[in-house]
């Protein structure tokens, strides 16, 4: 009898020991059920840099990257890879919906009818698009015009039985005619269509319109926000984890507005030497010197004002604010092996966060961002932190102005028109008229309607002295870079 219970008491011991680990796993998994089962990524970064091509892996049956890593990684480094690798293997992986912001633009242009759409592109200043092939790109796309205008009609609830219809005109329908429309018109012409409808439709709701709405403002995200709220729906029904690449982001708002209400949201840039950028667009999408000088003036540019930054893309300011930078190097266009092994890195440690820890480089990065809280730059703020070899932290910088000087940020255009905090302002800032007539024409109206009365009203000098001498240059900055403060 004693034996017998001694036999049952050990296997009691035996059975909660090989019970407690497998509860514990169970209940960490759980703990990032949310991370793994609703996860938006929303790529940026410049044409050719290869946000689509990111978009596709992602989209893929099987996340292809090597188990040895790529060129440059550490022992160390190589061992994290392999954690990563063994992570995302098997049936963990579930591809993304890979959402293109292109198709919201031609959901728009198709929304206008035959006759509007035709004269809209003819119209299109630079496009050189003639009415006959206007009127075929418009005809080749009647079927999913139907169905478009069928689905456009609901009153704002989508049932259950149409989630599937929906899906597949985002996913399938309109991604197809997007290409109709780009084989229509040729590479240059239709870059030149979408980034003006675009901008219309980011200012009016409206493809043909560029009335400046503020109603409107969120308009472009509000739609991607729809077809992310579809999708969840959909993936729901099949019992499966949501999971959405959106290609791409192109205005800062975009960004903010889904980082605001996903907290599993995450913008990623991807970036590649421009020399190898300019080079892919030559090769793969046939674009003149020319026509890549316009894209990157649209995209690109040095200087928006007023509304326009509502409206217009601004890849530059999409960077500055994304969450994780990439860097293609683009070495070989055949396996992008750095590429997807970037991605596969950072969507694991989106899954499940603290997989590995951050990498010697990311410390430091890390370490910059937050110093560079402290900048009182207005234009950007930017750190910097200088190592060893080994990436012993040295010092840290941030840029700012000069010791004794006030920072930008804490000076006000109200106290030098008005004449308060003198010490603040240079002599030239206090008595040039030309600059004093600037400054005024910029933010008198502002002061005057009182909306200044409980906030204060930074001024950029630098960019104010460029307006009147209408150039676009750096030397009128007051601070000093980051990396000079650093040395300092």
């Amino acid at each position: 009898m004693k034996v017998k219970l001694a036999r049952k008491f050990i296997e009691k011991i035996i059975k909660r020991k090989f019970e407690m680990p497998s509860k514990s796993a169970e209940a960490i998994d759980s703990i990032y059920d949310e991370s793994k089962d609703f996860l938006i990524i929303g790529l940026t970064g410049r044409t050719g840099s290869g946000c689509t091509t990111a978009a596709i892996k992602l989209g893929a049956a099987a996340l292809e990257f090597p188990l040895d890593g790529y060129e440059g990684l550490s022992e160390n480094e190589l061992k994290k890879h392999k954690i990563i690798h063994k992570y995302l293997r098997g049936d963990r992986w579930v591809p993304f919906y890979k959402l293109e912001a292109r198709s919201i633009i031609t959901y728009h242009l198709l929304l206008l009818g035959r006759e509007t759409f035709v004269s809209y592109l003819v119209g299109i200043i630079g496009a050189e698009i003639n009415q006959e092939n206007a009127e075929q790109a418009y005809d080749s796309l009647s079927e999913a015009c139907e169905e478009l205008l069928r689905l456009h009609s609901f009153d704002g609830k989508v049932e259950p039985d149409e989630v599937e219809s929906w899906i597949d005109l985002y996913f399938s329908t309109l991604p197809s005619v997007t290409e109709k429309i780009k084989n229509h018109l040729g590479g240059a012409n239709f870059t030149r269509l979408y980034q003006r409808t675009g901008d219309n439709v980011r200012s009016s709701g409206i493809a043909n319109i560029d009335i400046f709405d503020v109603g409107m403002l969120f308009n472009f995200p509000k739609h991607l926000n729809f077809v992310i709220k579809l999708v969840r729906r959909s993936a729901r029904a099949k019992g499966i984890p949501c999971r959405i690449v959106i290609d791409a982001i192109r205005n800062p708002y975009e960004a903010f507005y889904l980082k605001r209400r996903y907290a599993n949201f995450y913008l990623v840039s991807i970036n590649t030497s421009d020399s190898q950028r300019v080079s892919s667009l030559r090769e793969y999408r046939k674009l003149s010197i020319k026509e890549i000088a316009e894209l990157d003036d649209k995209e690109y540019p040095g200087k928006i004002s007023g509304e326009n930054k509502f409206i217009a893309q601004n890849i530059q300011a999409c960077i500055e604010i994304s969450d994780i930078h990439i860097h293609n190097s683009k070495v070989s266009e055949f396996n992008q092996n750095d590429l997807v092994s970037q991605l596969a890195w950072y969507l694991a440690l989106m899954m499940h966060p603290g997989l590995v820890m951050p990498t010697s480089i990311e410390n430091c990065m890390q370490v910059a961002y937050t110093v560079k809280q402290s900048s009182g730059c207005i234009s950007r703020q930017v750190g910097a932190v200088v190592t060893d070899e080994s990436y012993s932290v040295k010092c840290v910088g941030w840029n700012s102005t000069p010791q004794g000087q006030t920072p930008c940020l804490l000076r006000s255009a109200e106290d030098l028109l008005g004449g308060v905090n003198g010490s603040d302002y240079s002599d030239y800032e206090r008595n040039d008229n030309v600059f004093r007539d600037a400054l005024s024409d910029k933010y008198f109206n502002l002061i005057k309607s009182g909306s200044t009365k409980n906030r204060n009203v930074p001024f950029c000098f630098k960019s104010i002295q460029n307006e009147i001498e209408g150039e676009k240059n750096q030397v009128h900055t007051r601070s000093l870079h980051a990396e000079e403060n650093a040395f300092l």
